[in-house]
């Protein structure tokens, strides 16, 4: 489920599809992107949907809702979207390198977890 993606509903094949996309290059994410939901009734369903998967299957990466986000949609939020890739994941597919920690430019990544 993508809560922040918006979604149409497939009736004929009963489920949803959500506006969004990843790109894997050589087995590794580089790109996630989606248009953004601009309905806050919408969000505010999908928010209360994800809640009770996370309760239902245990889910641990399940987002906090934020329901000041859906109040201030109530006063209008225009269509929006983008993708994200990350600095690291590029110098990473430029250098060939295998693991993230090797291109991280404040150390490893138990370096920067422990700040």
């Amino acid at each position: 489920m993508s809560p922040l993606a918006k979604s149409k509903i497939d009736l004929e094949r009963n489920y949803n599809i959500s506006n969004r996309f990843e790109m894997f290059i050589n087995g590794k994410e580089y790109v996630n992107a989606y248009e953004e939901e601009n309905n806050p009734f919408a969000q505010k369903l999908k928010f209360e949907q994800q809640l009770k998967l996370k309760d239902e299957f245990n889910d641990q990466e399940c987002i906090i809702p934020d329901y000041k986000y859906v109040e201030s949609m109530e006063w209008g939020m225009p269509p929006t979207g983008g993708w994200g890739l990350g600095i690291d994941r590029l110098v990473m597919l430029l250098s060939g390198s295998e693991r993230i920690e090797n291109v991280l430019s404040f150390g490893k990544l138990n370096d920067v977890l422990r700040q």
